[in-house]
């Protein structure tokens, strides 16, 4: 298996004059990029989808979801995903960078909207008919501001997705009731926290190192991630390790002992038992029995 792609926006569209943002129609996108997009690849930008046609499966780190008429899925930067498809796709797609929403709109965060708060966080929606025609009318919105070059257009498409993201959420939070908004005080905790772990988690893997980050108790970030999550501060550190050493594995360029090196693990059983506890199969297993 190849190293997953980071693609950026730019290798998407010609047209550079509105670089922090890409909208297309579904199966255009598909048409022109399907050498990029079907095989695993990531990003550095924010992603979101909608499906108004078609039938597959949607990959994002490691986990399968159905594509289906009504779903909409969201990523992150820096996750993997890949595409396929038992009936042609049609819908919707826009990508845009963080600086959209720092310059554009400062008082927008991008953890005040759930399905972009953690990666433990479900990275999809269904929405019934209804609703589904109530969101298509939003992205046609986005989609003629994008191609009209009016005055402050830019500014709008910013607006135009933080109204589009608001509605989103509003349906993501009604469908996953364990993601109460009343709770939204700690969305910024978790993002910051999940933020520290991925640029920290080769040469810190305790929770006191990260606590201590966030200028928050032990027992108090845990208790934050208990209630937001359902998870401990040490089960979001290994989640995220395990992304990385599955990723790592599957790129099938380095071997095992650099790779367990790299994550910075005193030594290659030490990381085969880390990983087959998370995993339940040691690296040399999973490497053999995944497949794409």
């Amino acid at each position: 298996m190849d190293a997953p792609k980071i693609l950026t926006i730019p290798k998407f569209k010609k047209n550079l004059d509105k670089k922090d943002f890409y909208f297309n129609d579904f199966s255009l996108h598909l048409q022109k990029n399907k050498n990029m997009i079907l095989s695993p690849h990531g990003h550095d930008f924010y992603l979101c989808v909608l499906f108004t046609k078609g039938k597959g499966t949607h990959e994002i780190d490691f986990k399968s979801y159905d594509i289906i008429p009504g779903t909409v899925f969201f990523m992150r930067p820096g996750q993997i995903h890949s595409w396929k498809f038992s009936e042609a796709p049609e819908g919707y797609i826009f990508f845009h960078s963080k600086d959209l929403f720092d310059l554009l709109l400062p008082n927008d965060q991008m953890s005040d909207y759930p399905f972009y708060l953690s990666y433990h966080n479900p990275p999809f929606l269904f929405l019934n008919e209804k609703e589904r025609l109530s969101i298509v009318k939003q992205f046609h919105l986005l989609k003629d501001e994008y191609r009209s070059g009016g005055y402050l257009s830019f500014r709008k498409i910013a607006y135009l997705i933080s109204i589009l993201y608001i509605d989103l959420s509003r349906h993501y939070l009604n469908k996953y009731k364990s993601l109460d908004h009343s709770r939204s005080k700690y969305f910024n905790v978790i993002y910051n926290l999940e933020k520290e772990i991925s640029k920290n988690y080769r040469t810190h893997k305790t929770v006191s190192f990260y606590a201590a980050q966030l200028h928050l108790s032990k027992r108090h970030l845990d208790r934050i991630t208990h209630q937001v999550l359902g998870k401990s501060v040490k089960m979001l550190i290994s989640d995220f390790v395990i992304l990385k050493a599955k990723a790592a594995i599957l790129k099938n360029e380095s071997g095992l002992l650099y790779i367990s090196e790299n994550l910075g693990f005193k030594s290659l059983s030490h990381f085969s038992k880390f990983f087959k506890n998370n995993v339940g199969v040691n690296p040399i297993e999973f490497r053999s029995e995944y497949k794409l």
